[in-house]
């Protein structure tokens, strides 16, 4: 999978805020662990202040195609 193929210009940002990619193909495992990044980076935000709330709803769609990517 390569990301810049599979993901709009703000999913990027959003995937490179939270680690680095780049424009190649991606092996399955690869994918498994940027979609680990970007959970672990959504388990981290506050819940108190609703920026886990907003952060699975940010990443919703790049880690459901991630996870169509991983079946």
């Amino acid at each position: 999978m390569n990301p810049f193929k599979v993901f709009t210009e703000k999913e990027l940002e959003l995937i490179t805020n939270v680690t680095k990619i780049e424009d190649r193909d991606y092996s399955k495992a690869e994918t498994k662990i940027i979609e680990s990044y970007l959970l672990e980076d959504i388990t981290f935000k506050s819940t108190k202040n609703g920026d886990m709330d907003r952060s699975m709803l940010e990443y919703s769609d790049i880690l459901d195609k991630l996870e169509r990517r991983l079946k």
